[in-house]
């Protein structure tokens, strides 16, 4: 199983606007209507990145 990294295709960050970049490049890739599926994956990914990079900026302060 890929992680979320992998998917939004980036190293692993906290930088929010990095995992916004990767995750509107790879949107047009995964339309909703098209490949349902893939959209589902991305979107998640995106979520846990955004998660986890949360998680790590809060940590490091």
């Amino acid at each position: 199983m890929k992680t979320c990294w992998q998917i939004l295709e980036i190293e692993s960050t906290t930088q929010i606007d990095i995992i916004r970049q990767a995750y509107l490049a790879r949107l047009p890739l995964c339309h909703p209507e098209t490949d349902p599926q893939g959209f589902k994956a991305l979107r998640q990914a995106y979520e846990e990145a955004l998660r986890l990079g949360g998680k790590s900026c809060r940590g490091s302060r």
